[in-house]
């Protein structure tokens, strides 16, 4: 069972609850390298709701694509084969088309800016009052 309460979704799995918090720079399990960021993505039926267009559809027009991914790495962080597995495409395919585009935008921001090809690489939205107007 999913439930948004204000700003923040609950969702209920049996015994335990999961919460998607909004994100904040309070806390230092917010750190750029903090694993403590990283939910159990690919169990989350919030996510699986938001890739289920992608998943339904063997091509996407690149914007719709886009404006998933986007949703999907909004407050989290999502490894490429994450959403690969999320969206039922290709990494690298993903990486190459859609990800790297994306960041070099500035729409997503990636957890290792420095080391681009280091193995925890994860990416999450830039929340609009992050970026540069």
């Amino acid at each position: 069972m999913v439930r948004v309460e204000g700003r923040r979704v609950v969702v209920l799995d049996g015994r335990w609850s999961r919460y998607c918090l909004p994100h904040s720079n309070h806390s230092e399990h917010n750190a750029v390298s903090s694993t403590h960021n990283d939910a159990d993505v690919l169990h989350s039926d919030v996510l699986r709701v938001i890739a289920k267009a992608a998943q339904d559809k063997k091509r996407l027009p690149p914007k719709e694509a886009e404006r998933i991914i986007l949703e999907l790495c909004r407050g989290c962080w999502l490894r490429s084969n994450e959403l690969a597995q999320l969206m039922a495409r290709k990494s690298g395919g993903l990486r190459e088309r859609f990800l790297n585009p994306v960041v070099a935008r500035g729409m997503l921001r990636l957890r290792y800016p420095n080391t681009p090809n280091h193995s925890g690489q994860a990416y999450t939205a830039v929340i609009p009052e992050e970026g540069v107007a």
